[in-house]
Order: structure tokens, then sequence, then C-alpha cells
């Protein structure tokens, strides 16, 4: 299948296609980075739900997911799994996409997760940015 293919003949970024969908991000000192990603991921998918996970941030980064509209959950214990494992409880959605915070991921490349998710009925779709085939 190819990337531009769409589900139920939606379009591609459609908000069919990601109305059941969360954006769960742990974040560890993201405020140079955290409000462009927020805000393309807004901008991109705008019925989604944001939920970022503040692990301990010394500096604003809650304060600039707030005011992008991201729910944001305090997490104290240390560490990624920590974070992550705080934002699943919170999860209401069908469907999950996990970001990192630092914009390692562009967010335009979370509809082909999603779209494998609901095409192939599948429980986990892992994206790598280091090798495999590009579905």
């Amino acid at each position: 299948a190819s990337v531009h293919e769409c589900i139920e003949g939606e379009n591609m970024y459609s908000s069919k296609v990601i109305e059941d969908v969360t954006f769960i991000m742990p974040a560890y000192n993201e405020e140079k980075s955290i409000g462009t990603l927020l805000t393309r991921i807004n901008e991109l998918y705008p019925k989604a739900k944001i939920i970022v996970i503040d692990n301990n941030s010394s500096d604003r980064t809650s304060e600039i997911a707030e005011e992008k509209g991201a729910i944001v959950i305090k997490e104290k214990k240390q560490g990624k799994a920590n974070a992550i494992f705080t934002g699943f409880k919170r999860l209401k959605t069908k469907y999950a996409v996990m970001m990192d915070a630092d914009g390692t991921y562009p967010p335009e490349d979370s509809i082909r997760l999603i779209q494998a998710l609901k095409r192939e009925n599948a429980d986990v779709v892992l994206g790598s940015r280091l090798k495999g085939e590009i579905i």
C-alpha cells in the first residue's frame, strides 16, 4: 500500500481517520521543541487529543504544552517508561501514537501508523527511522 492510500476512501488527513487518536508524549525539559511540535500536530490532526507527560522538567515544558492545548500530566517517577505508563493510564481513545517531545519524528508520518493500525486491525504498529519498508 502506498503512503497516499486512505482508509475507507477518506482523505489522508481527514478528521475521520484521526478522530479517535491520542498522541502520548513523555517530556523532560523540551521547551525549545514542544511548542512547534504541538502546533504542527494541532494543524495536521485537529481532532486528535494530546497528552504530555512532564517527567520533572525544570523549564517551561508544561506551560508551553498547556498553552498549545495539550493535557499535561506530571509524573514524578523519573524515566521515560514511567512517563509512558502514566500516559497510557489516561488514554480514552481507541488508538495512541507515542511521540518524543523533542521533535525527532515528524508528526506527518504518524498518519502512516494510524492507517496501518486501522487497515490491519493491528494491536501495535512500530515505526523505525533506521530501516524497514515504508508502507
